[in-house]
């Protein structure tokens, strides 16, 4: 009649402290084509079986081929944190950060959108070099 949870319900009963999970919202800054440490925090995190892409923008957080997925951190402190040493993103752009710790197998069961990203330096600079018009001669 109370609408309460507690077993017993004058509140006397078990009290569980729920944890929010992976941290809800992270923002990392990058260069293109130079490597870097990427950093996954939360309380708890799931470290041992988790996934991690980074996608473009905007999408809903799926297995994406156009992806760049992040296998196996070089540092795992068990749910805690994760870190991917070396990170090396080919293409300057915001980015999406997507994180998926609940596993069957190889196949995710829940991608979680946790950040962005933002990559630094030159937009399409593998493209050849045009000629400049510097006026009459």
């Amino acid at each position: 009649p109370n609408y309460r949870c507690a077993m017993p319900s004058d509140g006397s009963g078990l009290i569980l402290q729920m944890h929010p999970g992976v941290a809800p919202w992270t923002e990392w800054y990058a260069e293109r084509q130079q490597p870097f440490d990427f950093v996954l925090l939360g309380n708890p995190l799931n470290a041992e079986g988790g996934q991690l892409q980074i996608q473009t923008p905007g999408g809903q957080c799926r297995k994406d081929e156009d992806a760049l997925p992040l296998h196996y951190p070089k540092i795992l402190r068990p749910r805690v944190s994760c870190t991917w040493k070396g990170v090396v993103i080919p293409r300057a752009g915001r980015y999406d950060v997507c994180w998926c710790d609940r596993t069957y197998g190889a196949t995710c069961v829940l991608w979680q959108l946790v950040g962005q990203i933002a990559v630094a330096g030159p937009i399409n600079s593998t493209a050849p070099p045009e000629p400049a018009l510097l006026g009459p001669m």
